[in-house]
């Protein structure tokens, strides 16, 4: 199975070259266009793998963020093609280390976020638990992480006073 962005694209340009042969022009790979200082050759990089990167993406976390993660890889690359080496591995397999670190960035973040989410839903739920109720003035003063010398001794909540 061949790699679209490893092949080799070749023009048959047959105006009259006044030899009377066609002559062939050869696209530039990947590596010349990254390291090239024409601003349009990183465009052309780009045509020839978004629909690939974006894919790759929409594989592991669906279509939603596939673009936005797409996106942010490609700025990414462009920020840091002046780093790139020819030789030292295909300009492709440098694209998709991008990729995969921007992807593993996006999994901790969710993380994060998750993780966020649940101590905020810990905290709602303990400023709950410690309300007052109409029927139990007592209660108000139930603080769950204090002291137990300064707990309510009306409270009978176990989970309130269990140590962590």
């Amino acid at each position: 199975m061949s790699h679209p962005g490893l092949l080799v694209r070749v023009t048959v340009d047959r105006g009259n070259t006044g030899s009377g042969e066609d002559s062939v022009q050869r696209a530039p790979t990947d590596e010349e266009l990254l390291t090239s200082d024409d601003p349009d050759g990183f465009g052309e990089f780009y045509a020839r793998h978004l629909s690939a990167v974006e894919a790759y993406f929409a594989r592991r976390v669906g279509r939603d963020a596939a673009a936005d993660l797409a996106a942010e890889t490609f700025a990414s690359a462009l920020i840091a093609r002046r780093r790139f080496v020819p030789g030292n591995a295909p300009a492709i397999g440098w694209l998709y280390t991008i990729a995969a670190r921007r992807l593993v960035d996006y999994q901790r973040r969710g993380l994060v976020r998750a993780r966020t989410l649940d101590a905020l839903a810990g905290e709602v739920r303990v400023r709950d638990h410690a309300a007052p109720s109409p029927g139990d003035p007592g209660r108000a003063r139930c603080r769950p992480f204090a002291p137990p010398a300064t707990r309510s001794a009306r409270c009978d909540h176990r989970a309130c006073h269990r140590r962590a």
